[in-house]
């Protein structure tokens, strides 16, 4: 997954491929309801995103957890013990903490709560993956001309360092309802 902030807007991209949607495997047409990114209660300016643990997102988008104020400390003393309670509930946590890490984003602004309790606000860009390190290279190396061309590339070169098929990509944002899908 890779959160990323352009122009008073987040993107939130996540592989469909690797993921559980076998039909994104059939035909590159990934069913976007079976993804960890959502827009909750429909509302178009807001998203959340859990960075693995399909599961544990399908729990969660059943549930009205969305920040009444989307600041950390908001995120820390209200809406983390409310998370933390659900996924102890449903044993997808331990005593470390929670079995992945959530993000919340409304409008120009993204938080990610850690899997701990602890929260970072994403600034540009927010890459969970062990490809981390590609995706800030290239960040750092390219101004940002076209968010989705930049999402196309970063999987791109995912791809071709890791070897694993990363198209199609689903993109969500915080401007709209719509759902774009990156091919290769």
């Amino acid at each position: 997954m890779i959160v990323l902030k352009h122009d008073g807007v987040v993107y939130i991209a996540k592989c469909c491929y690797g993921f559980r949607d076998v039909m994104a495997r059939k035909n590159g047409i990934p069913d976007v309801g079976n993804l960890c990114v959502w827009h909750p209660l429909k509302r178009k300016k807001r998203l959340i995103a859990t960075t693995t643990s399909g599961c544990f997102a399908d729990v969660l988008r059943y549930e009205n957890i969305f920040p009444s104020r989307l600041d950390g400390k908001h995120l820390v003393l209200k809406t983390y013990p409310e998370v933390r309670s659900i996924s102890d509930f449903f044993e997808m946590s331990d005593e470390r903490g929670m079995y992945c890490n959530i993000v919340f984003a409304e409008e120009d602004r993204a938080f990610v709560l850690m899997t701990d309790g602890a929260y970072l606000e994403v600034e540009n860009i927010y890459p969970y993956a062990a490809d981390n390190e590609i995706v800030m290279a290239l960040y750092d190396m390219k101004g940002i001309a076209d968010p989705y061309q930049f999402l196309k590339e970063a999987y791109t070169s995912i791809e071709l360092v890791t070897r694993y098929t990363m198209f199609p990509v689903a993109v969500f944002n915080t401007k709209n309802n719509q759902v774009e899908v990156i091919h290769r």
